[in-house]
């Protein structure tokens, strides 16, 4: 049986350069044999917000992450190649990352906004999703799931676990999602290729994100990827050796 451990706390083989599971966070999961998984990048221009679009590339279901303000190219992807988006995966509750849920919603009613509690608070209050305070007060529909800190799950056949990392926004969660080679971690507003994100908002707190980012998401495999919700993907190795934030 072909099988690939979940993220936490990997020990490198430095000789062959397998990956040795020693205190895995998540326990064992298959790995599918005859699917790969699609990762696709709708941008919101008015904010320059990475929306992801995750699905099996022989399914028609998909998971989106962060919907965001002007959501026009996402909705294009979703509609040409016929997916059907089941949940909107909230990174955090600011409102370029939120912008879009209504609109996903419109076309399709069914589709779940999954995020944590301190972020669900944000989707349907203006002052705390910062649309207030840009001159544009808006909400969006409440939560429909409340996920927990380190919650492992299953959507679209897809394997993910959140993870909290606080400091850009309390409640701010990233997605793990494994791959046979490799991590793919859709990271919100907590790092980006060569930078991290803002603590000066008022549940943000910049060196407790620094601790988060190094503590988290720096001890996973140098190959594992990140997905920011802002600019270029990176990697983990990449970052560690040139993010001038996190040195």
């Amino acid at each position: 049986m072909n099988r690939s451990l979940k993220i936490k706390n990997f020990q490198y083989n430095r000789d062959n350069r397998e990956i040795l599971p020693q205190m895995p966070l998540f326990e064992e999961i298959k790995i599918l044999k005859k699917t790969q998984i699609k990762i696709q990048t709708a941008i919101s221009y008015a904010f320059e917000e990475n929306s992801y679009i995750i699905s099996l590339d022989n399914g028609s279901e998909c998971v989106i992450v962060d919907p965001g303000i002007a959501p026009e190219q996402l909705l294009e992807i979703l509609c040409k190649q016929n997916l059907t988006p089941v949940v909107m995966l909230i990174t955090h509750g600011h409102y370029d990352h939120i912008g879009g849920i209504f609109a996903v919603r419109e076309v399709w009613p069914e589709c779940q906004i999954w995020t944590s509690e301190p972020e669900a608070k944000k989707l349907v209050d203006p002052n705390l999703n910062l649309s207030a305070v840009f001159g544009f007060p808006q909400v969006a529909p409440a939560a429909d799931k409340i996920l927990d800190a380190s919650e492992e799950f299953t959507i679209a056949g897809l394997d993910f676990q959140a993870i909290h990392i606080p400091g850009h926004s309390s409640g701010h969660l990233v997605f793990a999602l494994q791959e046979p080679k490799h991590l793919n971690i859709f990271v919100g507003d907590t790092i980006f290729a060569g930078s991290i994100g803002r603590g000066d908002f008022p549940d943000g707190d910049s060196d407790l994100l620094i601790d988060s980012i190094k503590s988290k998401l720096l001890t996973l495999p140098d190959n594992t990827i990140l997905y920011p919700g802002h600019g270029e993907k990176t990697t983990v190795g990449h970052e560690k050796r040139y993010n001038p934030w996190i040195k």
